[in-house]
């Protein structure tokens, strides 16, 4: 994760500054001049502590979610669960990389806290969650503080490759020969055909990612599978 949304430490060497300068203030026009400024640093500098631990903490769940996202989003094919990853154009299995993969990633993103957005830029994701609010009593300071959790991701993967593969195979299903038309689309394996329908596999994933299985953490690098029914899907599409 390249990016979080923390206050910086210059930001609160400067809030610092002023509680000295206010403290300062306040204590001189009631003819006491003096640095009263212990209770007030305290408890920013406690905020900062909480502020930093919930942030480390929600960075890390996000990234975990997204390599989950990105296992699930793979495994189903790119397209909702509900497809069983068959690919199917002119209907709700017809691919939408990019707002599929955003369903899965607000289900996994969600176990982290309230998602406020999650949105794709070419392949970076952004997430933001709910603003998170601190409150401390420093004496006769009174601190607020919110900070809004904003996590960028690269997804490890090109969308536009993506984009590039569903439209080579719809241009097959348009070919008498689909299986000798996909055959040479770089990265694609032919898996086998069962009942009519031909399974595919796609090594898209730019490298290894963390996979739960069994409660053991292994570093995988899973593959891109999707189905399709060549014969009955070939008939649908419009020339």
């Amino acid at each position: 994760m390249n990016k979080r949304g923390i206050f910086m430490p210059v930001f609160v060497f400067l809030v610092i500054v002023l509680f000295t300068y206010t403290f300062f203030i306040f204590n001189a026009e009631r003819g006491k001049a003096s640095f009263d400024v212990g209770e007030p640093y305290v408890g920013l500098v406690k905020i900062y502590e909480d502020a930093e631990g919930d942030l480390f903490y929600l960075e890390t769940c996000v990234r975990y979610a997204e390599y989950r996202a990105v296992e699930r989003f793979f495994s189903e094919g790119g397209v909702l669960s509900e497809c069983d990853s068959e690919w199917k154009f002119g209907d709700d299995c017809e691919p939408d990389f990019e707002n599929d993969f955003i369903v899965y990633l607000k289900e996994e993103t969600g176990l982290c806290g309230v998602v406020e957005d999650v949105r794709l830029n070419g392949d970076n994701v952004f997430v933001n969650l709910e603003k998170i609010e601190y409150k401390r009593q420093a004496g006769k300071a009174e601190i607020d503080y919110a900070v809004e959790p904003f996590f960028e991701q690269d997804a490890g993967f090109s969308f536009t490759k993506l984009v590039v593969l569903k439209e080579k195979v719809k241009n097959c299903l348009r070919q008498s020969d689909f299986d000798g038309c996909v055959a040479g689309f770089d990265g694609l394996k032919n898996d086998g055909v069962a009942d009519g329908i031909t399974y595919f596999s796609y090594d898209l994933l730019n490298e290894e990612i963390p996979i739960i299985s069994g409660g053991v953490i292994e570093m995988k690098k899973p593959l891109f599978k999707f189905k399709i029914n060549a014969a009955e899907q070939g008939r649908e599409i419009v020339i």
